[in-house]
């Protein structure tokens, strides 16, 4: 792979990473960071990252944390 697409795929992992919280219920999508005035959770958000996470999931490097985290996401939403 590209490494400048790997390393641009690894700092949006990184923010999106940022935004998730675990619960008991699986892994919520903030929209925006943890420590932000306004921690608020939107299916919107989770849908986005949800698409982002499986296009992350298709590169070499970040298969298993990507579809563990989309799991998790979807385990939330749903």
């Amino acid at each position: 792979m590209n490494r400048i697409i790997h390393k641009k795929i690894k700092e949006n992992f990184k923010v999106i990473k940022r935004c998730c919280v675990k619960t008991p219920s699986g892994v919520a999508v903030l929209a925006s960071f943890r420590r932000s005035r306004y921690p608020y959770v939107y299916p919107r958000d989770a849908a986005g990252v949800s698409r982002a996470l499986k296009f992350m999931a298709l590169h070499r490097g970040f298969e298993k944390e990507a579809l563990d985290l989309l799991k998790n996401v979807a385990k939330f939403t749903v």
